[in-house]
């Protein structure tokens, strides 16, 4: 037997889905009953699901776990649409590229790539992109961080409590870990180089 759910909490206020989400995983594992949930609520899927399947325009684009999806998405439709990301699309030319200032070296073939980094995998560092604090959106145990940089660039942080200045402050962030896109695939992982690192490279 197979249980089939579409969208069945979405006309709920948010606490009730929260607590009917937990109801109905543990009704599903004491039955033992596979379940095919159908939601737009990413986070509804992480935490109902043993394997999420992500489609788009009725194609699938990735399966797995909520947790592979969410640290290696397949495709950048994937990236977009389960957690929060800061993305710039830039040219790669010899295996280099820019994000948001910061040199990256990428061994992908020449053209447009979209390079993608999460909330969290930014980290405050004097040599990284610089900008300004707009907005502090406190989530409880953690706090969400609107920045502009000094390019007009807007970038999302979400850091621990305690961490961070107050609205207007200046702030440079730097990317622990950057998932890099070319025509909508993932063609590999990156963290920006030292610019010391990269002249020293291309002098070989």
């Amino acid at each position: 037997k197979v249980l089939l759910m579409d969208e069945p909490f979405s006309a709920l206020d948010a606490h009730l889905r929260a607590n009917l989400r937990e109801e109905l995983k543990l009704l599903q594992r004491r039955l033992k009953l596979t379940t095919i949930f159908v939601t737009h609520d990413q986070e509804e899927a992480m935490e109902l699901a043993d394997r999420i399947v992500v489609m788009n325009a009725g194609r699938i684009e990735q399966i797995g776990p909520p947790g592979e999806l969410y640290l290696e998405p397949e495709t950048l439709t994937v990236a977009r649409f389960i957690g929060q990301i800061n993305e710039a699309t830039v040219p790669l030319v010899k295996g280099r590229a820019d994000w948001l200032g910061q040199p990256v070296a990428l061994n992908a073939p020449d053209g447009e790539v979209t390079m993608v980094c999460r909330p969290e995998d930014l980290r405050p560092d004097p040599s990284g992109i610089p900008g300004r604090v707009v907005r502090i959106i406190d989530l409880g145990p953690m706090l969400r961080v609107n920045v502009a940089t000094d390019e007009g660039a807007a970038l999302t942080w979400l850091c621990p409590r305690g961490e961070v200045p107050g609205p207007g402050a200046p702030l440079s962030l730097l990317p622990t870990r950057l998932l890099v896109y070319q025509n909508g695939t993932r063609v590999g992982t990156a963290t920006p180089a030292p610019q010391k690192a990269l002249l020293e490279s291309a002098s070989r």
